[in-house]
């Protein structure tokens, strides 16, 4: 870099680190990036910012990372067929690979063009993987860096192409005014994204769907679960999905992904299928039959919102009967669950109406029978200890029917046994018998465990379904935010006459969720991620036009009641006259201040820049642009006593004309520090135009 703009170099080499670093947040916050990639990345940026600092440097020989670079070239295919699985995840492992190896080497201009592709690549890749709100931060930060790396990195590039050219007065501090101007085109490039934003609604989600990866995902929503499982899910806080419920008031609702109906003693599973496809009129698909619409109950209708850790599972409160949903087919599983064909339930939204079952269920006519291959399967208990089948004979003793039976067994769970999130420390033998008979306390999986085995010990079909307790009502966005950590699992038991009725044995959590300023803070920012879901990555036709008819209804809304609004302005500021007219003398000061400081300020500035400048100067750090600033200084003294030197003349033509000592070294020093590049003539210059304003 010609010397000349150290704080337009400094701007560009923060800029270009910033334009990284967002791609690398992005990617980060996508959760779909391994370890030693965020690893690798993360090392190389903050070696480069260390660097950038001044704090330390590092560097890579060209061949070994000529080297590096061929090898991980062979390496691509290996981790796109064996390891990785995916083109995606492969090619951003490439790219993160690439770009640690420039960042740590980048020195030239074709460098930092690559990093900038580097970043930009990994930006699109995060657009892809991410959609929540914390890419459009990413996404801001990125633009912002991106504008101020492209106008200093122009500017950059034109001064190494003329290195005989020499920076005028205005690069003092050009990288803070290029860093205001980057925000200035930052504000209008915002300004029209808003614009095409509003006119153009997304269409190509469904053509980018198929190149996002399998993500991370919560187990227990498949064909498995292993005992323990979903109290390891209950440790994390992963958003799962937000639903909104039309009702009145909020609601303590169970939503139902899946079920589970074999066990081995260790864990619960289904044999694989393929399940049944069903296929929506118009978006509107019926989930049973008519005679099941009998079934008494609490009806609900409400909308859901997909995240990306849930697999391919539905979610419903209670027995849902009908859903409206865009995707044309959904998949019915044998165990009353629902879920979509691989791959397309990324962010879905669907709406759904449901049926909740009443604290004490009533038989209905149209309950269907269970068929004899289901109710032997839904009553196999392999290898399980007798003291089971005795604690549910001794339960439920004197009850007269099945559904009294199974009240009796959930109710002494709850009320004999402790919740707890503590895992095992260690594996056990019988989990079912150890929690029952030994340990005596556990998580929701033991208590549905212990449930079903001990009902189907007594001849009562139960199976164990997972999903999700309740969530948390968020009054500010007026949907329900439901976390991994809200993970659970309950009891379904078929009655004859009533159908699968549910149970929940699991005593109530002892922790309570936390009300102070944090919480408050987390409900605001979950109802940003809500709108965002909403308005920004589901925006489409519909929403288009209700957010024009909303603008329409305002305008009209505006242009009836005008004439009566500007009566009301008018009326303010007639007050607030009155009320600055009975404080004349205060705001007659502030005007004098006002009008003191807008023409001394500049005065001041200026000297105080000539104050910081002289002491950097006399400290023998100087550019060849100083220079021409002192020069313009001598010129300026000399122009206050009548003496101006006129454009056409060269300075030593002047310095002859002046024909003083003092401006004519003034004029030899000037060329020294200059053309000469030598730092020491500018202490000399700072000490003659001291003695020069001295001779007045």
């Amino acid at each position: 870099m010609q010397p000349g703009a150290p704080s337009l170099e400094r701007l560009f080499q923060w800029s270009i680190l910033g334009m990284l670093g967002c791609s690398y947040l992005s990617i980060l916050g996508s959760g779909a990036l391994d370890l030693p990639s965020l690893a690798l990345a993360g090392c190389a940026i903050a070696a480069r910012a260390m660097g950038t600092a001044g704090l330390a440097r590092f560097q890579v020989p060209d061949r070994l990372a000529n080297v590096l670079t061929l090898a991980y070239l062979a390496f691509f295919p290996i981790d796109y067929l064996f390891i990785s699985g995916e083109f995606l995840p492969a090619t951003i492992h490439l790219v993160f690979f690439l770009a640690s190896l420039i960042i740590l080497r980048a020195a030239s201009s074709r460098d930092f063009f690559f990093i900038k592709l580097s970043s930009l690549s990994l930006l699109l890749a995060a657009s892809v993987l991410s959609a929540g709100l914390s890419f459009l931060v990413w996404l801001i930060a990125f633009l912002v860096f991106a504008i101020g790396a492209q106008i200093s990195g122009e500017i950059r590039t034109n001064l190494e192409k003329k290195p005989r050219a020499v920076a005028r007065g205005w690069t003092r501090g050009a990288g803070r005014r290029l860093a205001v101007l980057s925000g200035f085109v930052f504000a209008g490039v915002a300004l029209l994204a808003g614009g095409f934003f509003f006119i153009l609604p997304r269409t190509a989600e469904a053509a980018l769907r198929h190149f996002t990866p399998e993500r991370f995902r919560l187990p227990g929503f498949s064909n498995e679960v292993r005992l323990g499982q979903i109290g390891e899910i209950r440790l994390t806080s992963t958003p799962v999905l937000h639903a909104r419920l039309e009702t009145d008031k909020p609601l303590s609702l169970k939503w139902r992904g899946s079920a589970l109906g074999e066990f081995d003693g260790k864990r619960w599973f289904n044999a694989p299928e393929e399940g049944r496809r069903m296929i929506s009129d118009q978006g509107r698909l019926r989930l049973v039959p008519y005679t099941q619409t009998w079934r008494r109950g609490l009806r609900i209708t409400g909308e859901v919102q997909l995240k990306n850790a849930t697999g391919d599972a539905l979610f419903f409160p209670g027995s849902p009967e009908v859903v409206l949903i865009d995707t044309g087919q959904v998949i019915r599983t044998s165990v009353d669950g629902y879920r979509m064909p691989r791959g397309m339930s990324r962010g879905l939204r669907y709406q759904f109406y449901s049926v909740l079952d009443t604290p004490d269920p009533s038989p209905y006519p149209g309950a269907l029978a269970l068929a004899a291959e289901s109710r032997a399967l839904y009553l196999r208990t392999p290898n399980l200890d007798p003291r089971v089948a005795q604690l549910a004979r001794t339960t439920t003793s004197g009850a007269r029917s099945d559904l009294v039976r199974a009240r009796l067994i959930e109710e002494h769970l709850r009320s004999r046994y402790g919740y707890t999130m503590e895992l095992l420390e260690r594996e056990v033998p019988d989990p079912i018998s150890h929690f029952l008979f030994t340990r005596k306390k556990g998580h929701c999986e033991y208590f549905a465990s212990a449930m079903a085995l001990m009902l189907r010990s007594i001849g009562i079909p139960s199976r164990i379904a997972t999903g999700f307790q309740s969530g948390v009502f968020n009054p500010i966005s007026g949907w329900y935010l439901v976390r991994a950590s809200d993970a659970h699992s309950w009891v379904e038991a078929f009655l004859e006459g009533y159908g699968w009725v549910t149970f929940d044995p699991t005593p109530p959590d002892p922790a309570l969720a936390g009300t102070g300023v944090f919480s408050r803070v987390a409900m605001y920012m979950d109802a940003a991620e809500v709108f965002w879901q909403e308005w920004i990555v589901s925006y489409d036709l519909e929403r288009q036009v209700l957010l024009a008819d909303r603008m329409g209804q305002s305008s009209r809304a505006f242009t009836i009641n005008w004439a009566y609004r500007w009566d009301d302005v008018k009326a303010r500021g007639l007050a607030i006259a009155r009320e600055i007219a009975a404080w004349w003398k205060i705001a007659l000061a502030a005007v004098i201040w006002s009008v003191a400081i807008y023409f001394t300020w500049p005065v001041l500035v200026r000297r105080w820049q000539w104050f910081h400048r002289d002491r950097r100067l006399r400290q023998g750090r100087a550019e060849a642009s100083d220079a021409t600033l002192l020069y313009e200084r001598m010129l300026a003294t000399l122009g206050s006593r009548g003496v101006r030197k006129p454009g056409w003349m060269t300075p030593y033509e002047f310095a002859r004309t002046v024909n003083q000592p003092l401006v004519t070294e003034l004029t030899g020093a000037y060329h020294d520090l200059r053309y000469g590049c030598r730092p020491a003539a500018a202490a000399k210059m700072v000490e003659l135009l001291g003695e020069l304003d001295r001779r007045r």
